[in-house]
């Protein structure tokens, strides 16, 4: 369980860093 939360953990911190990146390419693109 606890290797599952982690995994977890890690993809939810680079999901919210993928969509970090995108919304700076958004606003660079506007």
């Amino acid at each position: 369980e606890v290797a599952i939360k982690r995994m977890t953990a890690t993809k939810t911190k680079e999901f919210m860093a993928e969509i970090k990146v995108l919304c700076k390419v958004h606003h660079t693109n506007l």
